[in-house]
């Protein structure tokens, strides 16, 4: 992911205008692509967000890795989603442009 933001952040940023936040297990991750300088925090619990995205870390993998889909994982109960819908449905464009960086 913090390659896809050094090479597409900008870009991507300006196409989401959005922030996420990722509670896998007991970790916390924000996704920050609002602005001009996107970034990927760990362990930040209080800012805000759009949209809270819980999962568990084994199904983390499989949505990260492409054995998943995020909408399938939603829809089996295996993500739980809260805030702006909206912007959860543009969690899978932003999860392939991190796949195709990181080779996955």
């Amino acid at each position: 992911m913090e390659k896809a933001l050094k090479n597409e952040g900008a870009a991507l940023a300006k196409k989401i205008n959005g922030n996420y936040r990722f509670v896998v297990d007991d970790g916390n991750w924000v996704l920050d692509l609002k602005g001009a300088s996107p970034s990927l925090r760990i362990g930040d619990k209080d800012s805000p967000v759009d949209v809270t995205l819980r999962v568990s870390d084994a199904d983390f993998v499989q949505i990260v890795t492409g054995k998943l889909n995020s909408q399938q994982a939603f829809m089996k109960g295996k993500l739980k989603i809260k805030g702006n819908m909206g912007m959860a449905m543009k969690l899978e464009s932003i999860l392939k442009l991190a796949r195709t960086k990181a080779k996955l």
